[in-house]
């Protein structure tokens, strides 16, 4: 690979980001923040793919600044991991279409258990998007 493909790829990359500063809101990301600072009880986050690999990112850094923070399997919490899942707790759902089956499936149980449901996704016609919770679109 030569240097001018890596120039290229920064330059890419860039581009993305500005697009990104473009559609998000900043008041969404402020209250997003304010949810995680408040935060008395763990702070889980899901997604299938690409966006389980966001999530687990995610996770790890907010674990390296010190915010106790778990990644929650979509498959394992239909099949009993939602039993950690408390009123105190922040869930944090990734996910770029919004309304993948495997995410969709447990949110009336988190619903239930009056955990503070945070939607991330870019679809805003999406069934998360639409689940009449906290969302954050992002494209």
């Amino acid at each position: 690979m030569s240097d001018d493909n890596f120039i290229d790829l920064f330059r890419q990359e860039g581009q993305e980001i500005i697009k990104l500063a473009n559609t998000i809101s900043n008041n969404d990301v402020l209250k997003l923040v304010e949810k995680i600072k408040n935060c008395k009880g763990n702070i889980l986050l899901t997604g299938c793919g690409t966006s389980a690999m966001d999530a687990k990112k995610a996770t790890h850094t907010l674990n390296v600044i010190g915010v106790r923070s778990f990644y929650l399997n979509p498959s394992d919490a239909v099949h009993g991991s939602l039993g950690v899942v408390d009123s105190q707790d922040l869930v944090i759902f990734i996910s770029k279409g919004g309304s993948t089956k495997e995410l969709t499936s447990f949110i009336e149980n988190i619903k239930k258990k009056n955990a503070y449901i945070i939607t991330i996704t870019e679809s805003p016609q999406s069934v998360l998007a639409k689940a009449k919770l906290s969302n954050l679109l992002c494209k």
